[in-house]
């Protein structure tokens, strides 16, 4: 008789998941996740949202830097498109920083408002010492972030950061598998 019950619950849980399963959005300004993706047509689809900034070629991934990206509606201070050695779009990232937590925390409020009238409520709500993070998980193979955190920027400066970033899960384990068959 046990043993029927967690099989019913397992079924709901099942039917429960597929009702709130979705697609998270995959397409940005023109390019979509997956797909082949060059320096120049990453460029063209920017144009004057941004300006592009360097191509940073890690061997196993390239990543194109942008600063002063308009994105949903506000102008972000860095964006990063990421690209595998097949040339595959497999990751967008918007990130603004500021001194003051309370205008970070303004602004990931604000999205997190907004995804949640958009997808729901998050698979992931993680709140620790120096991070905030939701994350939601697409049916269509993409994850998105929106993240809050305090860090230490390049030059050595400690910021309050809040990042948008949206993944294609395979793209970007493959490249994970690529950087960890280095070890």
């Amino acid at each position: 008789m046990k043993f029927k019950g967690i099989i019913i619950a397992a079924i709901g849980l099942l039917f429960a998941s597929q009702v709130n399963a979705q697609d998270i959005q995959d397409k940005f300004i023109g390019m979509k996740l997956g797909t082949v993706q060059t320096e120049s047509s990453i460029k063209t689809s920017v144009g004057e949202r941004g300006e592009f900034i360097e191509l940073q070629d890690r061997g196993e991934y390239m990543r194109f830097y942008f600063r002063d990206m308009f994105f949903v509606g506000r102008k972000w201070d860095f964006a990063y498109f990421y690209r595998n050695p097949n040339k595959q779009f497999y990751e967008f990232k918007v990130q603004s920083y500021y001194s003051e937590k309370n205008e970070a925390l303004e602004l990931y409020n604000s999205f997190k408002n907004r995804l949640n009238n958009k997808y729901g409520s998050p698979d992931e709500d993680k709140e620790e010492a120096n991070t905030q993070c939701i994350t939601y998980y697409g049916d269509n193979n993409t994850d998105m972030m929106l993240v809050l955190e305090y860090m230490q920027s390049t030059g050595g400066t400690y910021y309050y950061y809040v990042s948008l970033d949206y993944i294609n899960e395979e793209l970007y384990f493959s490249v994970q598998d690529a950087i960890d068959n280095e070890l």
